[in-house]
């Protein structure tokens, strides 16, 4: 019971970074929408602007939360 438990806590926890990327290029795109709009710039033009994001690792311990399962599971800690 415990480990599906901690299973259905690691695919939240997935779901919500995949929500949060997902929320991120679309601000992103009305933004650049909003630029085009504005300024007459193009999209190309803008694309090769504005950078992407790019995944980072954390070697550090992220203080007292470095334990849960989930945390775990998302930032490859063994």
């Amino acid at each position: 019971m415990a480990i599906l438990y901690e299973g259905q806590k690691i695919r939240l926890a997935q779901l919500e970074l995949e929500s949060r990327f997902l929320e991120y290029f679309f601000r992103k795109s009305l933004l650049c929408d909003k630029i085009v709009l504005i300024t007459g710039v193009s999209h190309e033009v803008l694309n090769t602007l504005i950078l992407t994001l790019n995944l980072w690792k954390i070697d550090k311990p992220l203080g007292k939360i470095h334990h849960r399962p989930e945390i775990k599971a998302l930032v490859g800690l063994p």
